[in-house]
């Protein structure tokens, strides 16, 4: 590189300066082609046959700037942008005011109290996502993550890149990149936060639910919700529409009686049927890796009863007075899976309208790692307390077991005779109780 005091220096700079001229001579003349001619003339133009016409013409070629093909294509290509660009406004606010908020509205904004937040800033900020050996450093780290969790906050048309870009003073491209480099990070903390039961907490779970409602060796609650795009997926589409008429993420759940998830499997497109999402999970295809000595879950009427699944009654079994006994005994117990997936998505509404568009497998996959991470935040979060406007209000008859698809046939015999068994311990258990 030339210094000032080379012979060569002024020489380069003129060199750059004609260059910029004319690149932004030839911007001035697509502009004004494609204002000035229609279509069928620009195509012409393109192809040269108007640019010889105007360099023969004697009056014009003093004034008037014509390049050529070549050094068009060669100027254009050395610019990244053929416009003028204007620089975003930064906004002082977003490093200032946000962390200057009482605790309530930092909670509206970023979904979880400020002792949350800069505790989860501790454990993430020395991840690698978020260092570099160049000269332009990264802005802060707790503005990336606040970036990103105040987009996994939103919802609708608050969640545009727009939008967001303007209320924290920053353009759209590092939105996108703030939020990639967070979920990075935060998805680094998986392993440790979304983990299974060790053999201590299994035998705690399965004490405190035994002493509360009846069931032995019960050992959690599973069941499928839908975490739904904010547009028609372009790949596949129709494959993403659920029961529900939405687009988007099957999401298999398992979670204890405190609400913390214990096993999230999703990638699956939302017309899959849960039963089928927990055959594919690895909860399903090796439950002895997970399950031992009698234990299982319990779940609704979507899914098949089996040794490791006790599953309410499906109609007109149902409507025997033992089993709807039963089922009424089975529907309370599980009232924590559906708390969970009400805080799940009700902390991040982005669950309910994902900002993605699918057009290619990388996309999907993206959609993949934004459900992972809310779990990893849920869990996290699960002392934070949760705010009772983030529950969104839904009729429960669209979401109701009775509109799921129900050709699942209870066909497995082992399965049947331990739910048996199990219904027959539940039913003594509160009749004695009631003595």
């Amino acid at each position: 590189m030339c210094k000032p005091d080379d012979p060569n220096f002024r020489q380069l700079i003129l060199q750059r300066l004609e260059v910029h001229a004319q690149a932004q001579k030839i911007r001035d003349f697509i502009y004004t082609k494609s204002d000035d001619s229609s279509s069928s003339d620009d195509d012409q133009s393109i192809n040269g046959s108007d640019l010889s016409s105007s360099s023969s013409d004697s009056s014009d070629s003093d004034n008037e700037f014509v390049p050529s093909v070549p050094l068009a294509r060669a100027l254009i290509s050395s610019q990244r942008y053929l416009a003028p660009r204007k620089a975003v406004r930064k906004n002082t606010f977003a490093m200032e005011g946000l962390f200057e908020l009482d605790d309530k509205r930092f909670r509206q904004d970023i979904r979880m109290s400020k002792v949350a937040f800069f505790s989860l800033l501790h454990r993430l900020q020395e991840h690698p996502v978020f260092q570099n050996n160049s000269l332009c450093p990264q802005s802060p780290v707790k503005l990336q993550l606040a970036v990103a969790l105040y987009r996994f906050g939103s919802f609708g048309s608050s969640a545009s890149l727009g939008k967001i870009a303007r209320h924290f003073g920053i353009s759209e491209g590092s939105v996108h990149l703030y939020t990639e480099r967070s979920l990075v990070a935060i998805l680094s903390l998986e392993e440790a936060l979304v983990r299974w039961y060790s053999d201590e907490e299994k035998k705690e779970i399965k004490r405190r639910i035994k002493e509360t409602s009846g069931f032995p060796n019960c050992v959690g609650y599973v069941d499928g919700t839908l975490a739904v795009f904010g547009m028609k997926p372009t790949l596949n589409g129709e494959d993403y529409h659920s029961r529900k008429s939405r687009y988007g993420l099957s999401v298999l759940i398992v979670c204890d009686d405190d609400r913390r998830i214990r096993y999230i499997f999703t990638g699956f497109c939302g017309s899959v049927h849960d039963n089928r999402v927990f055959k594919e999970s690895k909860l399903g295809r090796q439950p002895h890796r997970f399950l031992q000595n009698g234990e299982y879950f319990l779940a609704d009427s979507g899914y098949r009863t089996t040794e490791t699944v006790v599953a309410s009654f499906k109609k007109p079994a149902a409507n025997l007075s033992e089993n709807s006994r039963f089922n009424r005994r089975l529907a309370g117990e599980r009232i924590p899976i559906e708390h969970c997936n009400g805080i799940f998505k009700g902390r991040f509404p982005c669950l309910r309208g994902l900002p993605l568009k699918i057009k290619t497998g990388a996309d999907h996959r993206r959609a993949i790692y934004w459900v992972r991470a809310c779990a990893v935040l849920h869990n996290f979060l699960v002392k934070d307390g949760y705010e009772e406007e983030w529950t969104v209000r839904t009729n429960r008859t669209t979401d109701s077991t009775a509109n799921r698809n129900t050709s699942v046939e209870d066909n497995n015999q082992a399965g049947r005779n331990k739910r048996e068994l199990i219904k027959k311990i539940v039913l003594d258990f509160w009749k004695q109780r009631k003595r």
